[in-house]
């Protein structure tokens, strides 16, 4: 049975967002991405990660 994990981040800066995303995603190479999803909102921008550990 497969073991899934969320991971959500939030920035008030887009670019800021990505650089935040990335850093996480180098230090987590062991991870098989299930989905992404992304928002816009007043306070700035948002994604949720859906990852499973490999």
């Amino acid at each position: 049975m497969a073991n899934y994990s969320v991971k959500t981040f939030e920035n008030d800066g887009l670019y800021s967002l990505e650089l935040e995303i990335s850093v996480w995603l180098d230090k987590n190479k062991d991870i098989k991405i299930i989905n992404i999803s992304h928002s816009t909102h007043t306070a700035g921008f948002s994604a949720i990660i859906l990852y499973e550990k490999e």
